[in-house]
Order: structure tokens, then C-alpha cells, then sequence
């Protein structure tokens, strides 16, 4: 992150509750170890991705870039994608929330099915945010690849 200040403190913050916290870059060996050791893993996927390391799904009506690393290592380890969120009321008191598993198929088209996957999970975060927008604020600018003319 560009402000090193709230970034230790959203780390600091995250590894609090015993989370380990992996960079972006070359995460896939340490999920896949977690994976392994049958350990959940949680993955952002409401950031900002770059060409190389996402695929165009469509949100909000909009052609936009998100991760398919969670439907990759599902389908690759039949592992399960659940939804996690956590919201407040009071900015004392919170609530972890578990959804509905997202399914990810395995035929024989992995892209395909990584793609619908991934477009699920992205239907799923588009349907949450309609429900209770006053839950969601990006702290970066989630769109500045795909459509960073919302920046001007």
C-alpha cells in the first residue's frame, strides 16, 4: 500500500485473530501449501488486478479484471469457495459472515469453468453490495486498470 501507516495497521489488525497474511505476488505456492494442510485460506477478491493476474468478468454491468485465483485452486484441489464477510453497526461489534458456497464446476473446459466460477463470485459481491451498500467502501481504487477515467 502506498500509506505505510494504515497498512501495519491493517496487518497488525488481520494477524491480531491469528490470520497470516501473504503478499500478493507469488501467494499461489503458500495457498497451495494451506490447501494441503486442509487449512482455509482467504483471498481478497475485490482489488484492483492487473492484465496478467486476472480475467474480465463482467460487474455491474461493466467489463471489469478480477482474481481467478480462488476458482483455480478450487477446481484444481476440490476445495470449497465460501463467501466471508464482515460488517459492523457500532465500530465495536462485529459480525463474520459465511455464505453459500460458490460452486465451481470440473468439466473437461478448465477455462470455462474457472470463468464461470469466477463470475459467480463476482455476481455474488454485486448482489451483497445492492443489498447493503452502506457496508462497502473501497479504501484504493479498485477500478484504476480497467476503467480509471472514474479518477479523473
Amino acid at each position: 500500500m502506498k500509506n505505510e501507516i494504515y497498512e501495519t495497521w491493517l496487518l497488525e489488525g488481520r494477524a491480531r485473530f491469528g490470520n497470516t497474511n501473504l503478499e500478493k505476488s507469488r501467494v499461489a505456492k503458500a495457498l497451495i501449501k494451506l490447501i494441503r494442510a486442509k487449512k482455509a485460506s482467504g483471498i481478497l477478491i475485490d482489488t484492483n488486478i492487473n492484465p496478467k493476474e486476472g480475467i474480465m468478468i463482467d460487474f455491474f454491468g461493466k467489463p471489469l479484471r478480477q482474481t481467478y485465483t480462488p476458482a483455480y485452486l478450487a477446481r484444481k484441489f476440490n476445495a470449497a469457495v465460501i463467501p466471508v464477510t464482515i460488517r459492523t453497526d457500532d465500530e465495536e461489534n462485529y459480525t463474520l459472515m459465511l455464505f453459500d458456497e460458490i460452486p465451481v464446476e470440473h468439466t473437461d473446459d478448465e477455462s470455462a469453468d474457472i470463468l464461470k466460477a469466477t463470475q459467480l463470485q463476482a455476481k455474488w459481491l454485486e448482489d451483497l453490495i445492492k443489498r447493503e451498500p452502506k457496508f462497502w467502501f473501497w479504501l484504493h481504487r479498485r477500478f484504476k486498470n480497467d476503467h480509471p477515467e472514474i479518477y479523473n
